[in-house]
This record gives C-alpha cells, structure tokens and sequence, in this order.
C-alpha cells in the first residue's frame, strides 16, 4: 500500500492499511481461490484512507454466484 499523500498520515496509518489489504487477500484467495480480486486505495488528509476489497465467491449450491464488499 502506497499512500501518496504520506505527509499527512501518521505511520500507523499506512501499517493499519498495509495489514487490512493483506488479510483481505488472504481471506479472499482462502475462500475464493482461483477468482478475481479487485482492490481501490484512495487517501486524502482530511478524509483519511479508503480500502475497498471486491471478490467474486464460486459459484454456491444452486448455481448462483456471490460477491462480497470488504470495508
């Protein structure tokens, strides 16, 4: 995680995303493995810094597929 306004945020905010994207991931490759993974960053100072993690689930019984929002 690159945080380009880094300035203005302290260092427990990168490592506070940092982690937050790598538990994702790992969540994401341990129940979906194999399928797409889509990851946005955003920051801003007066904002703070926006993670959003999308992943497409297999398909479940029945044949529908899920998708799950991480914030």
């Amino acid at each position: 995680v690159v945080l380009r306004a880094v300035d203005s945020f302290p260092r427990v905010t990168g490592l506070a995303a940092y982690r937050i994207v790598q538990e994702s991931l790992t969540n994401a490759m341990k129940h979906a493995p194999g399928q797409p993974i889509r990851l946005s960053v955003r920051s801003a100072a007066h904002e703070g810094v926006r993670l959003r993690i999308v992943n497409t689930l297999p398909e479940a019984v029945g044949g529908e597929r899920q998708q799950r929002n991480a914030r």
